[in-house]
Protein backbone atom coordinates (compact mmCIF):
# COMPACT_ATOMS: atom_id res chain seq x y z
CA UNK A 1 0.00 0.00 0.00
CA UNK A 2 1.13 3.56 -1.10
CA UNK A 3 2.17 6.06 2.12
CA UNK A 4 -0.23 8.53 0.51
CA UNK A 5 -2.96 5.78 1.39
CA UNK A 6 -2.11 5.04 4.64
CA UNK A 7 -1.82 8.55 5.55
CA UNK A 8 -5.28 8.67 4.41
CA UNK A 9 -6.30 5.82 6.15
CA UNK A 10 -4.66 7.06 9.49
CA UNK A 11 -6.29 10.28 8.93
CA UNK A 12 -9.77 8.84 8.21
CA UNK A 13 -9.97 6.73 11.62
CA UNK A 14 -8.69 9.80 13.75
CA UNK A 15 -11.85 11.43 12.03
CA UNK A 16 -14.49 8.99 12.89
CA UNK A 17 -13.80 8.58 16.46
CA UNK A 18 -16.01 9.59 19.42
CA UNK A 19 -13.60 11.25 21.80
CA UNK A 20 -12.40 14.40 21.87
CA UNK A 21 -9.08 14.85 20.01
CA UNK A 22 -6.01 14.23 22.35
CA UNK A 23 -8.13 11.73 24.66
CA UNK A 24 -6.09 8.44 25.60
CA UNK A 25 -8.47 6.56 23.99
CA UNK A 26 -10.01 7.03 20.35
CA UNK A 27 -12.59 5.34 19.65
CA UNK A 28 -14.44 4.67 16.58
CA UNK A 29 -17.64 3.20 17.77
CA UNK A 30 -20.83 5.09 18.64
CA UNK A 31 -22.66 5.41 21.90
CA UNK A 32 -26.15 6.83 21.64
CA UNK A 33 -26.66 9.15 24.71
CA UNK A 34 -29.96 10.85 24.37
CA UNK A 35 -31.42 13.73 26.96
CA UNK A 36 -34.96 13.16 26.87
CA UNK A 37 -35.63 14.59 23.36
CA UNK A 38 -31.70 15.71 22.58
CA UNK A 39 -29.60 13.03 21.05
CA UNK A 40 -25.97 13.63 20.81
CA UNK A 41 -24.59 14.01 17.38
CA UNK A 42 -22.81 14.75 16.43
CA UNK A 43 -20.09 14.13 19.08
CA UNK A 44 -18.79 17.54 20.45
CA UNK A 45 -22.42 18.89 20.28
CA UNK A 46 -22.72 21.86 23.26
CA UNK A 47 -25.71 21.15 25.70
CA UNK A 48 -26.76 23.14 28.57
CA UNK A 49 -26.27 22.18 32.28
CA UNK A 50 -30.65 22.52 32.50
CA UNK A 51 -30.84 20.24 29.43
CA UNK A 52 -28.05 17.70 31.05
CA UNK A 53 -29.26 17.72 34.56
CA UNK A 54 -30.94 14.35 34.51
CA UNK A 55 -29.34 10.52 33.57
CA UNK A 56 -29.62 9.92 29.30
CA UNK A 57 -30.35 6.98 28.31
CA UNK A 58 -27.85 4.96 26.59
CA UNK A 59 -27.82 3.16 23.25
CA UNK A 60 -26.75 1.52 20.26
CA UNK A 61 -28.19 2.60 16.67
CA UNK A 62 -26.49 -0.02 14.75
CA UNK A 63 -26.99 -3.04 16.53
CA UNK A 64 -28.37 -4.54 19.59
CA UNK A 65 -25.52 -5.39 22.07
CA UNK A 66 -25.45 -8.63 23.34
CA UNK A 67 -22.96 -8.73 26.63
CA UNK A 68 -22.77 -7.05 30.09
CA UNK A 69 -21.31 -3.48 30.25
CA UNK A 70 -19.84 -0.62 32.24
CA UNK A 71 -20.62 3.22 31.48
CA UNK A 72 -18.46 5.54 32.64
CA UNK A 73 -19.04 9.25 32.17
CA UNK A 74 -16.33 12.21 33.02
CA UNK A 75 -15.89 15.65 32.54
CA UNK A 76 -12.06 15.77 31.40
CA UNK A 77 -11.87 19.65 31.95
CA UNK A 78 -11.83 20.23 35.69
CA UNK A 79 -10.25 23.34 36.25
CA UNK A 80 -7.17 23.05 39.12
CA UNK A 81 -8.80 25.59 41.26
CA UNK A 82 -11.20 22.63 41.60
CA UNK A 83 -9.18 19.98 41.51
CA UNK A 84 -5.61 20.54 43.73
CA UNK A 85 -3.76 20.50 40.60
CA UNK A 86 -1.29 22.50 39.67
CA UNK A 87 -1.81 25.70 38.10
CA UNK A 88 -2.41 25.34 34.54
CA UNK A 89 -3.66 21.85 34.55
CA UNK A 90 -7.03 20.49 33.92
CA UNK A 91 -8.16 17.41 35.60
CA UNK A 92 -11.00 14.72 35.86
CA UNK A 93 -14.18 14.72 37.67
CA UNK A 94 -15.98 11.32 37.51
CA UNK A 95 -20.11 12.02 36.46
CA UNK A 96 -21.05 8.15 36.22
CA UNK A 97 -20.09 4.83 36.82
CA UNK A 98 -23.00 2.23 36.06
CA UNK A 99 -21.99 -1.40 35.85
CA UNK A 100 -24.26 -4.24 34.86
CA UNK A 101 -25.71 -2.37 31.72
CA UNK A 102 -27.73 -4.74 29.16
CA UNK A 103 -29.56 -4.32 26.33
CA UNK A 104 -33.02 -4.39 27.30
CA UNK A 105 -35.57 -5.57 24.42
CA UNK A 106 -36.52 -1.97 23.65
CA UNK A 107 -35.77 1.02 21.36
CA UNK A 108 -36.11 4.53 22.09
CA UNK A 109 -37.85 7.05 20.60
CA UNK A 110 -34.69 7.27 17.81
CA UNK A 111 -34.44 4.02 16.96
CA UNK A 112 -31.92 3.16 20.25
CA UNK A 113 -31.25 -0.56 20.88
CA UNK A 114 -31.53 0.65 24.57
CA UNK A 115 -28.86 -0.05 26.91
CA UNK A 116 -30.03 -0.06 30.94
CA UNK A 117 -27.91 -0.21 33.82
CA UNK A 118 -28.72 -2.96 36.47
CA UNK A 119 -30.65 -1.63 39.65
CA UNK A 120 -28.78 -1.17 42.34
CA UNK A 121 -24.99 -1.44 41.19
CA UNK A 122 -24.34 1.68 40.42
CA UNK A 123 -20.85 2.62 42.46
CA UNK A 124 -21.01 6.23 41.16
CA UNK A 125 -24.75 7.35 40.55
CA UNK A 126 -25.28 10.06 38.00
CA UNK A 127 -24.11 13.81 38.55
CA UNK A 128 -25.31 16.17 35.78
CA UNK A 129 -22.90 18.80 34.07
CA UNK A 130 -22.24 21.46 36.10
CA UNK A 131 -18.38 23.70 35.05
CA UNK A 132 -17.94 26.79 36.74
CA UNK A 133 -17.88 30.12 34.79
CA UNK A 134 -14.43 30.37 33.72
CA UNK A 135 -12.73 33.91 32.54
CA UNK A 136 -11.87 33.58 29.47
CA UNK A 137 -15.29 30.91 28.61
CA UNK A 138 -14.18 27.30 28.83
CA UNK A 139 -16.50 24.86 27.91
CA UNK A 140 -15.70 21.15 29.54
CA UNK A 141 -15.82 18.14 27.29
CA UNK A 142 -18.16 15.09 28.75
CA UNK A 143 -17.13 11.92 27.38
CA UNK A 144 -19.37 8.98 27.74
CA UNK A 145 -17.50 5.76 27.72
CA UNK A 146 -19.02 2.25 27.28
CA UNK A 147 -16.89 -0.98 28.28
CA UNK A 148 -16.62 -4.29 27.93
CA UNK A 149 -17.14 -5.18 32.15
CA UNK A 150 -15.24 -7.83 33.53
CA UNK A 151 -16.31 -10.90 34.57
CA UNK A 152 -17.01 -10.20 38.95
CA UNK A 153 -16.20 -5.91 38.16
CA UNK A 154 -16.15 -4.35 41.52
CA UNK A 155 -14.37 -1.38 41.83
CA UNK A 156 -10.62 -1.67 43.14
CA UNK A 157 -10.15 -0.81 46.76
CA UNK A 158 -7.40 1.38 45.54
CA UNK A 159 -9.63 3.03 43.67
CA UNK A 160 -13.02 3.20 45.80
CA UNK A 161 -12.10 6.24 47.64
CA UNK A 162 -11.56 8.87 44.38
CA UNK A 163 -14.90 6.96 43.12
CA UNK A 164 -16.99 7.98 46.20
CA UNK A 165 -14.88 11.37 46.09
CA UNK A 166 -15.40 11.62 42.19
CA UNK A 167 -12.23 14.30 42.08
CA UNK A 168 -9.78 14.16 40.81
CA UNK A 169 -10.29 11.22 38.81
CA UNK A 170 -7.25 9.21 37.74
CA UNK A 171 -9.08 7.64 34.24
CA UNK A 172 -6.03 5.85 33.34
CA UNK A 173 -5.16 4.78 36.50
CA UNK A 174 -8.92 3.36 37.10
CA UNK A 175 -9.06 1.61 33.52
CA UNK A 176 -5.50 -0.55 34.21
CA UNK A 177 -6.51 -0.88 38.56
CA UNK A 178 -10.15 -2.51 36.87
CA UNK A 179 -8.42 -4.10 33.99
CA UNK A 180 -10.63 -2.78 31.32
CA UNK A 181 -10.13 -3.52 28.21
CA UNK A 182 -10.37 -0.47 26.14
CA UNK A 183 -14.01 1.33 25.74
CA UNK A 184 -15.99 0.20 22.92
CA UNK A 185 -18.37 2.74 22.16
CA UNK A 186 -18.13 6.42 23.30
CA UNK A 187 -19.66 9.95 22.67
CA UNK A 188 -18.97 13.32 23.61
CA UNK A 189 -20.60 16.85 24.44
CA UNK A 190 -19.99 20.06 25.81
CA UNK A 191 -20.88 22.52 28.62
CA UNK A 192 -19.60 25.65 29.43
CA UNK A 193 -20.34 27.66 32.51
Amino acid sequence: MRLSSLLALAFASVGLAETPPGFVHQVPGRLDVIYGTNVVDPPGERFTKQQTATMPTYGTSDVPLNGTYLIMMIDIDLPANFGGLPAGQRGIVLHGLFRDVKYNGRQSSTGSYILAPGTGTQPSSYFGPSPPAENPPHPHNYIELLFDQPANFAVPASEQQVVNARLPFNYTRFVAAAALQPPIRANYFTVQG
